[in-house]
Parts: structure tokens; sequence; C-alpha cells
């Protein structure tokens, strides 16, 4: 129960979504309509595109591509451009979901392994401007959690 709790603590927007959620089944009450609404083959594709990122992601191949590219690239700037630049270009191809869906671990894994909270900060948010207009606040939101996640663990 008390792992439970802890959850629910931690998972903030989960909780304030899913109370959300119960509201409005009593403003708008819920119908058998409702399963045609959601388009199961946009995301049976999700599910399989998150599914081959993961795996990608096991089998190493963002953390050698992250190495490569903290070992070439010295710069925060020029870091920080490449990830805007491949988030770009990826988008001109890709739908923005697909390209946050790969892109995000692979930022994520730079992100980590670079030296200097501070640093890594910056290009996280930097990364996640190009997508601002997508995602809007909950851009802002993450990267707000991040930050504060990161003065916290400078602290401790």
């Amino acid at each position: 129960m008390q792992t439970v709790v802890q959850f629910l603590r931690s998972q903030t927007v989960l909780v304030v979504s899913a109370v959300l959620a119960l509201a409005s089944c009593f403003l708008v009450p819920p119908s058998l309509s409702y399963v045609s609404y959601v388009d199961w083959r946009v995301l049976g594709l999700l599910f399989s595109l998150m599914a081959v990122v993961a795996g990608l992601r096991m089998a190493g191949t963002f953390r050698v591509l992250t190495e490569v590219l903290l070992r070439k690239v010295t710069s925060l700037r020029l870091i920080a451009l490449l990830l805007v630049l491949l988030c770009f270009g990826f988008s001109m191809f890709l739908t923005n979901d697909v390209t946050l869906i790969t892109l995000v671990p692979f930022t994520l894994l730079v992100f980590r392994q670079m030296t200097g909270s501070e640093k890594a900060a910056s290009v996280f948010s930097l990364f996640f401007g190009k997508n601002s207009c997508f995602f809007g606040k909950w851009v802002y939101i993450i990267v707000l959690r991040i930050q504060f996640q990161l003065q916290h663990n400078r602290k401790s």
C-alpha cells in the first residue's frame, strides 16, 4: 500500500489527468461510441515504434551513438545544434510525435553522459525547443521537473 501511495505522489501529472478524466465522465456520460473514436491502427503503430526504440536502446545502439557524439563534439553549442538539426531533419520526413519517440531516448542518454548538469539541462531544453509548439506547456513542465531534479541531486 505504501509503494502505491509513493508511486502516486511521484506521478503528479498522471494523478491529475486521471482525476480530470473521471470528472469529465460526470459532465459527458460515457458511451460505447467512444470506442470508435480511438484510432487503434495508429496506436498500434506508435506502440510498435516504441518497442523498436526500446529494443535499440537495450541493444546499446543509442549508447554507442552517444559515445561517438560526445567523443567527436566537445562544444556544448555544437552538441545542441546537432541535436536540434537531427530533430529538424527527422521532422521533415516523419511526424513530430514519431520524431520525439525516436530521438528522446538518444537525447536523454546524451543528457545523462554530459558533465555539468547545467549544460545538460540547456541541451535538453534546446532539443525540445523545436517541438515546443507541438507539446506547449508539457515541454515546459518536463524541463522544469528535470531542472528541479538536477538541483535536488546537486544538494544531496
